[in-house]
């Protein structure tokens, strides 16, 4: 999990870039210093790691049963885990759609947002040549 939210906002920083270098390319290289690059990836990597850390937390507090040990793959899956317990675990189903769904979601739609940025100021160009 996390090197999918790792992989989201990179691909979220991507278009950002790509963004900055279309829309005004005398700015790029005053606009993504390096300075603006390693925040980028700081932040990429608190986010993915913030997002992540309460997961063993919440799975410290739950009571398991011992005679289910058998799970349906070779890694931990979070729905046999899920089934194993015997306590209430809306919590985790909660914070499970928050990994899920937060890099994901919002992520993707910051790009498609970038991109229908994007679109007109390619399709504003003067001629089909600068184009």
């Amino acid at each position: 999990h996390f090197f999918s939210v790792v992989e989201s906002s990179v691909l979220l920083a991507m278009t950002f870039d790509c963004f900055v270098a279309i829309s005004n390319p005398l700015c790029y290289a005053a606009v993504l210093t390096n300075n603006v690059i390693i925040r980028i990836g700081l932040a990429i990597l608190a986010c993915a790691t913030l997002s992540l850390f309460p997961v063993p937390f919440l799975l410290k507090c739950l009571n398991f049963c011992p005679n289910k040990t058998f799970l349906s793959h070779s890694f931990c899956f979070h729905p046999d885990v899920m089934r194993r317990t015997r306590a209430d675990i809306t919590i985790n189903i909660l914070c499970g759609f928050y990994v899920v769904l937060s890099p994901g979601g919002i992520d993707s739609l910051l790009v498609v947002l970038s991109y229908t940025l994007i679109l007109p100021t390619v399709l504003g160009l003067a001629s089909p040549r600068e184009r």
